[in-house]
């Protein structure tokens, strides 16, 4: 059975370092995706593709949690040590509020929190949603990634100046 893996980048070294995995992999970014397509869009499946729901991340309709969730799944995704307590927040919210604990979400969130309390060389973290990928094919270093938070205002951003034109 595959998993979803968590992995830091730390300083003094450009790899990305596997810290935890939480059992199942489909318990992880594919019931995030699940959800919220029966929530927000019904028009995306694993046979059908997931297009529009990529395109739920510029939807006002979803919370700011679900938003950091959804990005969290992203290949390139990553999350800043100085947004590690958001992530947690996000994993934690939508575990119990939209997939009615019906997750491993927050069991990612339990592996980053404990690294945040006993690394103090975390510069980031990547959570990888199957490990039948290999972590190299999709982020080869930090430099490589995008930060969900930073990600995030920007769309916020761009919303706003959108609404004011």
């Amino acid at each position: 059975m595959s998993n979803t893996e968590i992995y830091v980048f730390v300083k003094k070294r450009n790899k990305p370092i596997l810290i935890g995995a939480a059992k199942n992999s489909w318990r992880g970014s594919i019931s995030v995706w699940d959800a919220l397509n029966e929530k927000y869009s019904d028009k995306c499946t694993i046979n059908h593709g997931y297009d529009d729901l990529w395109k739920l991340m510029l939807d006002k309709r979803l919370t700011r949690n679900e938003k950091i969730v959804l990005n969290s799944t992203f290949d390139e995704a990553i999350c800043k040590i100085e947004n590690a307590q958001e992530l947690i927040d996000a994993l934690r919210d939508v575990h119990h509020n939209l997939l009615n604990d019906n997750s491993n979400l927050d069991v990612q969130a339990d592996i980053i929190e404990r690294s945040v309390k006993e690394r103090k060389d975390i510069l980031a973290f990547k959570i990888l949603g199957t490990s039948v990928c290999s972590i190299d094919e999709i982020i080869k270093n930090i430099e490589y990634g995008f930060d969900i938070i930073e990600d995030l205002e920007q769309i916020n951003e761009l919303n706003n100046k959108e609404k004011a034109e």
